[in-house]
């Protein structure tokens, strides 16, 4: 069994760096450029820039450089501070948030905006660069040097070179939710939210990419202190019940190695443990009675959600009593949004734009972040929560999703703010929170999407704020709802095709699928819907035998009976007259005519009106309208016959029977009945004859037997008497004296055999 080592104190007993004297030029902690079209080919675009507080004065001047690679070199034009520095508050009021140069780390915003009126030669390149540099970063763990940092914005003009379509776009617009340089916990799962407004209906991706000392150029990262192996162990610095007893430890085991030296994509060491899941990874154990125990497994993982924005990750070093002007607890984070637009049905990039971050590792004292919940609606919502933070909703619906926020840690209050920007995007979005700054905060949002709406994702930023001491806990969740459409009126018993026989009516009826009552704003409680119906014979039905009445029209339910058979379709419009949804209901109709028995007869043997007992007939049926192969056959009864699901069976009754038989169409069911007599001659073998003469029994006659059969006479000691291949009915006992005797009678070609006695009377 590997040595298990705390994550603690795997990190304190990395190599430390020792004091050093403060560098107060390097005070840039972090950046970003946004700009707005404000009319054709004008801009307004905005720099903020953060400080670190322990370093030296905030700027109160900044150049922006507009220009287009490759197309025009550019020109700089000073840009204009605006308001006053905005100070970080990171920290509970009883510790407060001061900026100094030797107080706790906190940092400055700094917002500089400038007007940019392209020039001719400008408006002729196909994009432009907005792009502000300035000296120098702070001293960090991930990146090298203490270089410029660079902020970039990049704006399409035109698709393609030449192109007649211009491009008045602005770019996406950072949340103020976002904390721009977070302070978050060692140990603690942290999400961060980059997520940015966009007004413009335009699509976003966002990826990691390396930080930047001028355009194009990236800044080298430093390689990785920290080393956790494979196989590496450690505890739960915050561990679960029943594991808190410190003889119990929470023990993760370490899937994947670290990478050896820091990138874009992994710029901090991060390592990801799901405590509140089960335990899935077996480790050598000696104590245990199989040698193994299950832990919790432990990857190296720093995630960016491309579509939200959403950051995740762990911070897995903290590196305390360390100086902050070393650096050693500051990651530089450096995210790019990219922006598309269809363009004749391709994705075109418009632009992008770039937030520069630096993350500072804090020992949160044991503060544990907030775990929203965010329960399931009522099904009559028809909502779907996928995951913690992917919710589908439907068209033409107001959906209440409910929000639970609860601070894990006793005592703390939490404040929690939704992205309102996002919420007023949202279609007739109406949100209300309920004890914001208790320790149990509740939000109701209600969206009611239309049918435009479809296939919309919709990106909720919200932001938790505890007030733990000294470092407050803040965590970003993203919510994605996803907009599906709602077919809010649905067939009764779900049958939107049915099959009917002629002469046959059916009720075409609707239910609806959705609440009885809708919100939408300014109205601030739902209010009752109600809804219009309206009946059209589809495209191809014959109005004259569609059988439907057009004073039902506009009834929610209907009875139509067509009149001849053929295909109908029967179209409802379903209305709300609140929100303006429609959905329509299609019912196709087929009639299937009903099956039509001309003819059905016994085919006796030529001559005959009846079949000997023990002998067969076909039975044969003659259709009137349709092909055979399109219907069923059932013979009632069966007894007698081949096959009694068969169109024509053959018949072998013991006796007299009359069958009926019943045609049904394969789809509908339809049906016809006709009934057919099978007389049945009677079966006789004669046990005595008298041969005087008097025209009673003077022969050996039977009957109901097949002709060419076989006879033979014996008497009792079993002398054959007389034999006959092709018996005629004409022995009467010539030649033989009166007493009993004995008969072999045999069917030609294998048929049956018959044996018995009988008398010889003249008496």
């Amino acid at each position: 069994m590997k040595t298990k080592i705390k994550l603690m104190a795997l990190l304190v007993a990395c190599v430390l760096f020792g004091l050093s004297s403060r560098v107060l030029a390097t005070h840039f902690q972090g950046g970003d450029l946004t700009y707005n079209c404000i009319s054709p080919n004008v801009y307004i675009v905005t720099a903020k820039v953060y400080r670190d507080c322990t370093g030296a004065a905030a700027y109160t001047y900044n150049d922006l450089k507009v220009w287009s690679p490759g197309c025009n070199t550019g020109r700089v034009i000073p840009m204009t501070m605006q308001g006053g520095l905005i100070t970080g508050t990171p920290y509970c009021p009883a510790v407060g948030n001061p900026c100094t140069t030797s107080g706790r780390p906190n940092y400055q915003e700094v917002t500089f905006t400038a007007l940019v009126v392209l020039n001719a030669a400008e408006i002729a390149c196909n994009d432009l660069i907005f792009s502000t540099r300035n000296s120098a970063r702070n001293t960090n763990e991930n990146i090298t040097g203490q270089d410029y940092i660079y902020t970039e914005a990049f704006v399409k003009l035109r698709p393609t070179v030449n192109s007649q379509v211009q491009f008045y776009n602005s770019s996406p617009q950072f949340s103020g939710n976002n904390i721009p340089i977070p302070i978050v916990c060692f140990g603690q799962q942290t999400r961060f939210s980059l997520n940015a407004n966009e007004l413009e209906g335009d699509s976003l991706s966002y990826e990691l990419i390396a930080a930047q000392s001028n355009y194009n150029t990236p800044i080298a990262y430093k390689p990785n202190p920290l080393v956790l192996n494979p196989g590496t162990t450690f505890n739960n610095p915050n561990p679960k019940s029943p594991y808190s007893n410190p003889l119990r430890p929470q023990v993760a085991l370490v899937q994947g190695a670290m990478p050896p030296v820091f990138t874009p994509t992994y710029p901090m060491p991060s390592v990801t443990v799901n405590w509140n899941g089960p335990a899935t990874v077996p480790m050598q154990d000696p104590n245990s009675p199989t040698g193994t125990t299950l832990v919790w497994a432990a990857t190296p993982a720093f995630s960016l959600n491309p579509l939200s924005g959403e950051l995740i990750f762990t911070p897995s070093a903290y590196y305390p009593g360390t100086d902050p002007d070393l650096g050693r607890n500051k990651y530089v984070v450096v995210v790019q949004i990219n922006e598309f637009r269809k363009v004749n049905g391709s994705m075109v990039k418009v632009g992008h734009v770039r937030r520069d971050m630096l993350f500072i590792v804090e020992d949160c004292s044991g503060n544990q972040t907030t775990q929203p919940d965010v329960p399931a609606p009522a099904p009559i919502f028809n909502a779907t929560i996928k995951s913690d933070t992917i919710i589908e909703v439907q068209t033409c619906n107001s959906t209440p999703l409910r929000f639970l926020f609860s601070d894990p840690n006793p005592g703390d209050k939490l404040t929690v703010t939704f992205d309102t920007k996002v919420v007023d995007q949202m279609p007739n979005s109406h949100l209300s929170i309920r004890n914001n700054g208790s320790a149990v905060v509740e939000a109701l949002l209600y969206i009611t999407p239309e049918p435009q709406h479809v296939g919309r994702d919709y990106y909720l930023p919200v932001t938790i704020t505890d007030d733990h001491c000294p470092i407050k806990g803040t965590a970003t969740y993203i919510y994605r709802i996803h907009v599906v459409e709602n077919n809010f009126a649905e067939p009764d018993g779900g049958l939107k095709q049915r099959t009917l026989c002629l002469g046959d009516q059916t009720d075409l009826k609707v239910v609806l699928l959705r609440p009885d009552s809708l919100l939408i704003p300014p109205a601030t409680k739902p209010q009752k819907a109600s809804y219009t119906y309206q009946w059209r014979l589809g495209a191809g039905s014959d109005p004259l035998h569609a059988g439907f009445d057009p004073n039902t029209s506009n009834q929610k339910d209907i009875t139509i009976k067509p009149t001849l058979p053929g295909n109908y379709r029967y179209n409802l419009m379903v209305t709300s007259a609140i929100s303006g949804c429609v959905d329509t209901i299609s019912f196709a109709v087929k009639v299937q005519p009903l099956p039509v028995i001309n003819d059905l007869q016994v085919l006796y043997a030529r001559g005959q009106e009846e079949i000997r007992f023990g002998r067969s007939a076909p039975l044969q049926v003659s259709l009137g309208n349709a092909d055979p192969a399109t219907y069923t056959y059932s013979w009632s009864p069966g007894t007698g016959l081949s096959d009694s699901t068969v169109m024509n069976p053959i018949a072998s009754p013991l006796k007299t029977t009359t069958y009926k038989l019943t045609v049904s169409s394969k789809e509908a069911n339809c049906k016809a009945e006709r009934e057919v007599t099978v007389k049945v001659g009677p079966f006789f073998l004669p046990n005595i004859i008298t041969p005087n003469n008097d025209g009673s029994n003077d022969a050996f006659v039977y009957k109901g037997i097949q002709p060419n059969t076989s006879l033979k006479i014996y008497n009792r000691w079993g002398v054959l008497l007389k034999a006959y291949s092709n018996y005629d009915n004409s022995f009467n006992g010539q030649g033989i004296s009166d007493g009993t005797y004995y008969y072999v009678i045999k069917e030609p070609n294998n048929g049956k055999t018959y044996k018995g006695w009988f008398e010889i009377v003249r008496d």
